[in-house]
């Protein structure tokens, strides 16, 4: 008997800065002037991904042909000639006269934040007139690469909240507490407390109808807790909004592999590793539907990948021993568990499946070893037991295969094979 365990990572996220000085002209109806402020970093940051995003950045924004691009000297240029700080971008009077310098009508202030393994960038709009705050959407990036791809969608989504556009104006103090709920939301799905992760990505939709990241989150949550109809509602909503945002190809592929629908899983899956061809988990679960459609070799192939994305992925491991045992390559099987247990020494699963392996090769010391480390780690692992009692009676030490049938009975009344070799054990010890 082997156990296939199948369970969900954490994704290391990360986070870079952005920092851009660039002003911009939108057209709609009358000519809009808008000076883009330097994004503030929350943390993280480089100069040179600064520099990075600023340049494609103005690249987007001229290839809208609506857009004039003043040039980064005549930025600094003004906030140099009035002593403008960047600590002044938190004063909205200050922001406001730093625009009026300009010649701007409204003044863009950006921020990025870590989210885990996305860079996550916000922008608002200040009226420079009025004061009159407006958020647009986040824009999420998995590395800063991406940003040539999302770029574009990020820019069209601010000029709509200028038009009253694809959702109207929101304000960005809510915007940014609707990232805040995110986050929050993030943090209470790691710890697998999802009642309260459900909560703060609800919030977040409730601020934002058009969060794309938060529906992706809350279907990962709804699929965690086994509501994947609803984890798939929410994956769909978040896919119409960004097709790009691989989360919620990643939570409509569980939910489709909860329902056994291993082609529509695999298909989510390779969606999501097009976006993000880092995304570990993503090779991983992959490789469970693959798996699972007894096409090992490719299998073998996405657990190989994620732990060359992450060579300290444990399961990854222990599934590709799994896969190596079902072709019968019980060296590489072993060499596989054993190393997902230096990465994970309470791993019990591996224990036992190498137990397994080892008594398929003959080697029944070995195996029993294995087993009991197995049953140290996880005392109700009735089947750990009754592996170990075949052994024992094998090597006709009927007493101890008796203990073990019997402690494996008492964990599983239901274990038919432990009651059979039960009373079968006790004829023969007589």
């Amino acid at each position: 008997m082997k156990a296939n365990c199948v369970l969900e990572g954490k994704m290391k996220k990360r986070l870079a800065a952005v920092m851009m000085i660039l002003a911009a002209g939108f057209c709609f109806g009358q000519q809009v002037r808008v000076a883009v402020a330097p994004f503030t970093a929350v943390s993280g940051n480089t100069a040179s991904d600064a520099e990075t995003l600023s340049e494609i950045f103005g690249l987007e924004l001229q290839a809208k042909n609506v857009v004039r691009v003043y040039t980064r000297g005549n930025i600094e240029a003004v906030m140099s000639e009035n002593k403008f700080q960047m600590s002044d971008l938190s004063s909205d009077e200050k922001t406001a006269s730093l625009g009026k310098a300009a010649n701007a009508d409204w003044v863009v202030r950006g921020q990025v934040q870590k989210l885990g393994a996305v860079i996550v960038v916000t922008a608002s709009l200040l009226d420079v007139n009025t004061l009159e705050i407006m958020g647009g959407a986040p824009m999420y990036l998995n590395s800063i690469e991406e940003a040539a791809v999302k770029m574009d969608g990020f820019i069209t989504t601010i000029t709509q909240r200028l038009t009253g556009g694809s959702g109207g104006r929101v304000n960005a103090g809510t915007a940014q507490n609707a990232v805040s709920h995110l986050e929050r939301g993030i943090v209470f799905f790691d710890r697998d407390d999802f009642d309260l992760a459900l909560e703060e990505f609800s919030e977040a939709i409730k601020i934002d109808q058009n969060y794309a990241k938060a529906y992706a989150w809350r279907g990962r949550t709804y699929v965690a807790k086994g509501d994947n109809d609803a984890g798939i509602a929410d994956a769909n909503q978040a896919i119409r909004l960004d097709p790009s945002d691989a989360v919620a190809y990643f939570a409509r592929g569980r939910a489709y592999s909860n329902k056994g629908d291993n082609d529509r899983t695999i298909a989510d899956y390779s969606q999501a590793i097009r976006i993000d061809p880092d995304f570990a988990m993503a090779y991983y679960n992959r490789g469970i539907a693959y798996f699972n459609k007894r096409d090992y070799d490719r299998a073998i192939t996405d657990y190989s990948q994620a732990i060359r994305i992450d060579p300290d992925f444990a399961m990854a491991y222990y599934n590709r021993g799994v896969t190596y045992d079902e072709k019968r390559d019980y060296d590489r099987a072993i060499t596989d568990y054993s190393q997902a247990i230096r990465i994970d020494p309470n791993l019990a699963a591996a224990y036992y499946n190498r137990g397994v392996t080892y008594y398929e090769k003959r080697d029944y010391d070995r195996a029993i070893t294995d087993y009991s480390q197995a049953i140290r780690i996880d005392p109700n692992l009735a089947v750990a037991y009754y592996n170990r009692g075949i052994i024992y009676y094998e090597k006709r030490d009927y007493d101890r295969a008796i203990a073990d049938f019997t402690q494996a009975l008492k964990i599983d009344p239901n274990f038919a094979l432990a009651k059979r070799n039960l009373e079968i054990a006790r004829k023969r010890g007589r």
